[in-house]
């Protein structure tokens, strides 16, 4: 079974390729080597020398081979329809290889000879040419090709030269970073010395401050003893200044005791007999004042004993003494009796306005007392609170420049890692641009190379076409040149 174009295995390692004439004519007329429309796997181009195992140069070619392979098969099966259809009509014999229902000259052999011979002329001339062009062609590529070669080593060395470049930056940059963080460093330690010291300082001061004030709440103390001592003894002065104004009241009470007592004598004599008269009435009555008088008694020893137990001792024995003499003057008369009211109410009067008198100096000196202890009291918390105050601004003081601080060092990492993250991100887009460079580069080397083996491929094809076309020309010259013998 013959091998054709529709039935031969793309994958053979061997020749016979093609066997059928008729596919062999469609490969001769097209100037197609067999072997061209053999299929070639993804290895194959990965085993080249100038890949060198290169996937995206390997899996480029091989798609641009393939796109060939197809078209190549696709126009061989079309002219093999070409030829087919000459068979049909009579034009062309599988068996001879030539062409057949050629009209005889009638001209001699040797004139067919020389314009064939001319055709042949002419026809190498225009492939001369046309070689000629295309080796020229390629040459101007080699040169393009050199000088693309030439432009991408310097674009490596430029890319390399400005790697270099941002690598000593890079360099010189982190070791500027390394002695700013140094220097920072230094001068965080010395501010942090700094705020020790402060402290230490605002401690010593602090403890000095509270030493002092302590000397100054002993001395307080020491004055509000001495004017306690200085307090008890304007006091006891007091108390002298009162038992006097008692004593003479007390002496002014014997006096116009003896006085009343030597008027009643006098009219003791007189009033014997009322009295005796009266006694019963007089008895009933003096109960009932000698009751009053004890309610009063017992209410007046009650005040004064709260303010003064002394005075309301002697006053006892006024009383008593006072009691005493109204037992003893039952037989007095009704005057007699109003005039012992009237001496007790002014008794009592003098007494209450000596009470009202020292109670009123007493609470004027508690009051001042009291004072003076409010007005100690508000300097001593006023002094506290301006302390406190103090210690609180300090304090402040202190985290403002900490927070400072801080947020300084935040800044100066933040604007380290900004500028890292920079350099990172433009180094990793010069990555990316050079790849991407060398990638276009690449491709288009590439490129060029399929374009030139294309133009070789094409130059070789041709020159096959050329000589099919000049070997059909020499097999009709031998055609027509034994017709004209047979003829002869």
């Amino acid at each position: 079974m013959a091998i054709s174009l529709d039935n031969f295995d793309e994958g053979k390692q061997r020749p016979p390729y093609l066997s059928s004439p008729r596919s062999l004519e469609a490969c001769r007329r097209k100037g197609i080597d067999p072997q061209e429309l053999l299929f070639k796997p993804l290895s194959t181009f990965l085993k080249d020398i100038e890949i060198r195992g290169d996937q995206e140069a390997a899996q480029l070619r091989f798609d641009h081979y393939e796109q060939k392979r197809q078209r190549k098969l696709q126009l061989l099966r079309d002219v093999r329809l070409e030829v087919m259809q000459e068979e049909a009509n009579g034009l062309w014999s599988a068996g001879k290889g030539k062409v057949l229902g050629q009209s005889l000259s009638t001209q001699s052999n040797s004139a067919m000879v020389e314009r064939e011979k001319h055709v042949l002329d002419q026809l190498q001339k225009r492939q001369q040419l046309e070689v000629q062009r295309m080796l020229e062609s390629e040459m101007r590529n080699e040169a393009t090709r050199a000088r693309n070669a030439e432009k991408e080593a310097k674009v490596r060395q430029r890319d390399e030269e400005r790697k270099r470049e941002l690598e000593r930056k890079h360099a010189e940059q982190e070791q500027k970073r390394q002695r700013e963080e140094a220097k920072k460093r230094a001068m965080a330690e010395q501010e942090a010395a700094d705020q020790k010291r402060r402290a230490q300082e605002e401690f010593a001061k602090t403890q000095k401050r509270t030493e002092e004030e302590k000397l100054k709440e002993l001395q307080r103390k020491r004055e509000a003893a001495a004017r306690e001592v200085e307090k008890t003894k304007k006091q006891a002065e007091f108390q002298q200044v009162t038992e006097e104004i008692q004593r003479q009241q007390r002496e002014r009470v014997e006096a116009r005791k003896r006085e009343m007592d030597e008027k009643d004598q006098k009219r003791r004599e007189l009033v014997v007999q009322m009295q005796r008269e009266k006694q019963a009435e007089s008895q009933f009555r003096q109960k009932q004042k000698d009751e009053r008088l004890s309610i009063a008694k017992v209410n007046m020893e009650t005040i004064v004993e709260q303010q003064r137990s002394s005075y309301l001792q002697k006053q006892a024995a006024i009383e008593a003494k006072l009691k005493s003499f109204e037992q003893e003057q039952l037989a007095a008369q009704e005057a007699a009796k109003v005039r012992a009211a009237e001496k007790a109410k002014e008794i009592e009067e003098i007494r209450q306005e000596n009470a009202r008198m020292l109670e009123q100096k007493r609470n004027q000196y508690l009051a001042s007392a009291d004072e003076a202890a409010k007005r100690q009291a508000r300097l001593q918390q006023e002094k506290e609170e301006e302390l406190k105050a103090k210690l609180e601004a300090e304090r402040i003081k202190q985290e403002k420049s900490e927070l400072v601080r801080k947020r300084m060092t935040d800044l100066e990492q933040s604007r380290v890692g900004t500028l890292t993250s920079t350099r990172l991100e433009k180094d990793s887009k010069l990555e990316e641009i050079r790849k991407e460079r060398a990638h276009e580069l690449k491709v288009k080397r590439e490129e060029e190379e399929l374009k030139r083996k294309d133009k070789l491929e094409a130059v070789a094809q041709l020159a096959r076409i050329k000589e099919y076309e000049k070997a059909k020309v020499l097999e009709r010259i031998q055609a027509d040149a034994q017709r004209a013998a047979a003829l002869q």
